[in-house]
């Protein structure tokens, strides 16, 4: 009887784990089922497509958010923390410095992931914030606190305050590493922020970019005395091209995971001179991978809000004009000529990418990147086709475009005037060097037969006042006597 118990009640707990599997299969249909997601209209993206609690997509350049969900709830960064870290290491400078592994290093929790590096190491100081970086290590960041903020306490104020700098309202970092701790938090916005400003360093961009590094440690620990070199390997999946999660456009930055905060990432991408920044939070564990679905996910709404502007359409609304110089009179344009770039140079194919509300500071833009070198010296007459110059600009990537600038149309000049010398030809014996001499003793004669007047009337003038004197001191001399 107890066999045919247990045997009864194996089937009904076979039948249950079906059912529940079934049901569980069905939950996930149903979830499926609700999301509406496509990838070849990435610019519907909802906030139900997003597995992270809290995310959001922003224009590197100009710090707009695009998309957004929950950016600005407080959540636990995790070693997306690093970040900050990274980026007051940078503003410390001395990079090439040998340091020394403060003791620090070695005091952080059991289960935290690590680079590693001992205190008592030396090594320089850009090797540790690879260290940092790539394998996430937590003592690693202490030792940069240490180093550029004298203790771990201090340079925890300082992430704070620079946070603050950057516009960040809802962080306060109580760690370099962002070990969980409930006063240790932040939010996708504000993260979004501090990676923003960290992009604008060359050395962050290059350091949270790489794929793997080796460290050079110059005073090995000493139970470890192997370790003369220290081969990393970034953990970013959307790196590695062999990957399910690989997305080509991925330029950076940081990964962070741990129970409470779950799994995030802040990111930055770049396509068609387009440069985005996004946060994933909370994406729950064990679903790693939707950390980096929900991250293309972003990026692609990202980009497909973008219009572009071709070269041709930028010039038809912001085109060259040359004014001519001894243009007719009678010109329709008064001797303005539009300039036609002629098709085939290298900036027919320059093109950018802007929001469509970026319309007019696009035009801006355009009209003050260009350089025009004349190689016509833009008198009339100028006819249909003639070369007048070159437009230069330069692109994204330093490149220098060109094409060749031609006149639109013909430019009439002005009718000649018949010289002087062709009216009146007497005037032409004035070039004659006698007629000069001569010309100039005449000269002479006029200005001193003018200064001789002038004496003799000034002479003339002074002796009818003083006969006029004269005559009224008689006059007062007559009416005294009389008197």
């Amino acid at each position: 009887m107890p066999l045919k118990k247990i045997s009864m009640n194996r089937w009904i707990a076979c039948l249950l784990a079906v059912l529940i599997l079934l049901h569980g299969s069905a939950l996930v249909a149903m979830a499926d089922a609700t999301t509406s997601y496509k990838a070849d209209a990435p610019e519907k993206l909802t906030s139900a497509d997003l597995t992270g609690e809290a995310c959001l997509v922003m224009d590197r350049a100009s710090g707009r958010v695009l998309f957004d969900k929950n950016a600005n709830k407080r959540m636990y960064p995790a070693s997306t923390t690093k970040i900050m870290t990274l980026l007051l290491a940078l503003e410390y400078g001395h990079l090439n410095d040998i340091v020394t592994i403060p003791p620090e290093a070695d005091k952080v929790p059991s289960d935290s992931s690590r680079t590693p590096v001992f205190g008592g190491e030396k090594m320089p100081f850009v090797d540790l914030l690879y260290g940092m970086m790539l394998r996430s290590g937590n003592d690693a960041a202490n030792a940069v606190a240490v180093i550029v903020g004298g203790s771990l306490d201090n340079f925890s104020k300082m992430m704070t305050a620079r946070a603050q700098e950057l516009g960040c309202k809802d962080t306060n970092f109580v760690n370099a590493h962002g070990y969980h701790d409930d006063k240790h938090y932040s939010t996708a916005y504000d993260l979004a922020l501090i990676a923003k400003q960290g992009m604008r360093h060359d050395t962050f961009r290059m350091i949270s970019s790489a794929i793997n590094y080796t460290m050079t440690i110059t005073d090995p620990y000493p139970q470890y005395p192997e370790r003369e070199k220290l081969r990393l390997e970034s953990s970013n999946s959307m790196f590695v091209s062999s990957n399910a999660a690989y997305y080509k456009p991925m330029v950076g930055i940081k990964s962070g995971a741990h129970s409470k905060a779950g799994n995030c990432f802040v990111g930055a991408a770049k396509k068609n001179g387009i440069n985005l920044i996004s946060v994933t939070l909370k994406v729950p564990s064990g679903q790693r991978a939707k950390m980096w679905e929900d991250t293309k996910r972003l990026m692609e709404y990202g980009f497909s809000q973008y219009e572009l502007y071709s070269f041709d359409q930028m010039y038809s609304k912001a085109p060259i004009y040359a004014s001519i110089m001894g243009a007719d009179l009678n010109d329709d344009s008064n001797g303005m000529l539009e300039l036609t770039p002629v098709p085939g140079g290298t900036l027919s194919g320059y093109k950018i990418y802007r929001l469509p509300d970026e319309q007019q500071q696009t035009i801006e833009d355009f009209k003050a990147s260009r350089l025009i070198e004349y190689s016509n010296d833009l008198k009339a007459p100028i006819r249909q086709g003639d070369i007048i110059g070159t437009l230069k600009m330069t692109s994204d990537d330093g490149e220098v475009l060109t094409t060749t600038l031609v006149a639109s149309r013909d430019v009439a000049a002005a009718p000649e005037v018949m010289p002087l010398e062709e009216m009146y030809p007497f005037l032409a014996l004035i070039n004659y060097d006698p007629v000069k001499v001569a010309l100039a003793l005449l000269a002479l004669i006029l200005l001193l037969i003018i200064f001789l007047r002038v004496r003799v009337v000034s002479r003339r003038n002074r002796r009818r006042k003083e006969m006029y004197n004269r005559r009224m001191q008689a006059r007062d001399r007559y009416r005294d006597y009389k008197g």
